[in-house]
């Protein structure tokens, strides 16, 4: 039995370094077909992509697919007000969607320097931020924004606030508040921070009420070896459609 047990572990070990060298070797892939995705679709966001890098930004061509990934989130679930925590490049990609099908962005930043990284990123797409400033607060169980969602929000997107608190990540709550608050968003999307995806998924309105589609380095630092293959981009939690009475 502990040469089976051996030969398990050897084997398993195998396929989770065959899994994270596929998903290293993909996750680039996939940066550039978004590339090449933006300059075809969406050329005006190409020049506020790099200037958004130039100036403390991440990398602009993992930003290309966090885009291309936006905007078909966009196009599949046609929000109306659009409540993004955090700006950045998503800030310019928002607006510049919003701006096509007259829907609205309200984008939460506590960082004022920050956001003057945002304003100049879209400036380049002839696009203006909508900025709620709010002061970052620490709770017992996370970080959240002084003021809260607003109730008509329909497309939540979970970037911010700074989530580093004495050395170590916490999650981000507004969303949690917002839902214990009554509001239902149809769309919550998290962009990485895996405590704010694992503090969501703990809570029972999410678990009852939304489909939860993980992303691909959640699945597998969570070692789901078959969803971290799906590559998707974004944590997403999708309202469930309403079952006729």
């Amino acid at each position: 039995m502990p040469a089976v047990a051996v030969a398990l572990r050897k084997a398993n070990s195998l396929r989770l370094r065959v899994v994270i060298a596929s998903f290293r070797i993909g996750s680039r892939l996939l940066s550039w077909v978004g590339f090449a995705y933006v300059a075809l679709r969406f050329p005006a966001l190409g020049p506020g992509i790099r200037e958004y890098s130039r100036n403390g930004g991440k990398g602009d061509i993992w930003q290309y697919r966090r885009v291309m990934d936006l905007a078909r989130l966009i196009s599949r679930r046609q929000p109306n007000h659009i409540v993004e925590l955090g700006s950045g490049v998503s800030t310019l990609a928002f607006k510049h969607f919003a701006k096509e099908r007259g829907a609205r962005v309200s984008s939460f930043e506590s960082d004022r320097s920050w956001a003057e990284v945002t304003v100049r990123a879209c400036s380049t797409a002839n696009v203006s931020p909508d900025f709620i400033f709010a002061d970052r607060l620490v709770a017992q169980d996370g970080v959240y924004y002084a003021t809260p969602i607003p109730s008509d929000a329909d497309f939540i997107y979970v970037d911010g606030p700074d989530a580093r608190v004495e050395g170590r990540l916490v999650p981000c709550i507004d969303v949690l508040h917002a839902l214990e608050a009554g509001i239902r968003p149809a769309t919550i999307i998290v962009s990485q921070r895996h405590a704010t995806v694992s503090a969501l998924c703990s809570f029972n309105i999410l678990r009852e009420e939304y489909d939860f589609l993980p992303s691909a380095d959640y699945s597998l630092e969570r070692r789901n070896l078959m969803a971290a293959l799906l590559f998707r981009r974004h944590t997403q939690f999708l309202k469930k459609a309403a079952v006729p009475a």
